[in-house]
């Protein structure tokens, strides 16, 4: 008996599967497309996550789809690397990183941009300080904002007295989740159910940089009605959906990665494999075009 998932490129096990299942139609000038770009437009890659209930859950993704993905996975995989490197934020904050001392500014002078308590750590003296506070507490009654100053002034010198004056360290950058890729709703127009209702599929690639398995891959099957507007697009009627089903699964950067260097490697393959015969094929199309413009210019 033949090998049953001959097929599939790739395949990703843990409790659930994902597999990836590559179905490639050559371009073709007989099919009113140009041959140059080898893959044709109707190529795609199958993506589907087997949940432990065995419960299938398939989308589609085009070649550019998948240049996409990589692109912005290779960014979000750099970011983690960067977190995981820089590991995690230290307890360096002072005490007192949110009294005036630190967070009341200088407005005017050599001191400008700097609280009083970055003054004293750049090497300002309390007999400079001193000068600063009798200038502004002389102006005042011109200034009445600067009261708030004058204050921040006073507490910082009493920090710097007991030796209490230390530098915020900058926090390490949290670590948000990235939509690496998120797909529009794709309606198989082509597979009725004859309830009015067509298949529709959905994908998104969120990446959550620190957890042990950072990649989370989600893709969502429903039913829904399909209108074709005036200009040809397809419009999904969500709010009338049903029978969603679900499936997401969690992966390491590794496996996920080998997953889109599978892919990308299949489309280079491809292309090397059809384009002796779609290189003929641009030729022979361009030949009979240049020859029938020569007949009717004649």
């Amino acid at each position: 008996m033949a090998y049953k998932y001959a097929k599939d490129l790739v395949t990703i096990k843990s409790k659930q599967t994902f597999s990836i299942e590559p179905h490639f139609f050559v371009a073709q000038s007989r099919n009113e497309e140009s041959p140059l770009p080898i893959v044709g437009s109707t190529s795609r890659f199958r993506a589907t996550i087997i949940n432990e209930s065995r419960e299938p859950v398939t989308v589609r993704w085009s070649t550019s789809e998948v240049n996409a993905i990589a692109e912005d996975f290779a960014i979000a995989r750099a970011v983690a690397k960067e977190l995981e490197f820089k590991g995690p934020a230290k307890s360096a904050v002072p005490e007192n990183a949110n009294s005036l001392a630190y967070t009341k500014k200088f407005m005017f002078g050599s001191l400008k941009g700097l609280s009083p308590a970055e003054a004293f750590l750049q090497g300002t003296t309390m007999d400079e300080m001193q000068k600063q506070y009798e200038f502004i507490k002389s102006n005042l009654e011109k200034y009445p904002k600067n009261k708030e100053l004058l204050q921040a002034i006073q507490e910082a010198g009493i920090l710097f007295q007991k030796g209490e004056i230390k530098p915020c360290a900058a926090p390490t950058p949290t670590a948000k989740d990235m939509v690496v890729f998120e797909s529009s709703m794709k309606p198989l127009v082509r597979n009725e159910n004859g309830d009015g209702t067509c298949p529709v599929y959905q994908s998104q690639i969120v990446v959550h940089p620190t957890d042990k398995f950072p990649v989370e891959v989600v893709l969502t099957n429903f039913d829904a009605p399909v209108i074709k507007n005036t200009d040809g697009r397809l419009n999904v009627i969500a709010k009338e959906k049903k029978n969603e089903k679900k499936n997401s699964m969690r992966m390491s950067f590794a496996d996920f990665g080998f997953v889109i260097k599978e892919m990308q490697d299949y489309i280079s393959y491809f292309k090397m494999l059809n384009c002796k015969s779609c290189y003929a094929d641009s030729d022979a199309c361009d030949k009979e075009n240049r020859l029938a413009a020569q007949q009717s210019a004649s």
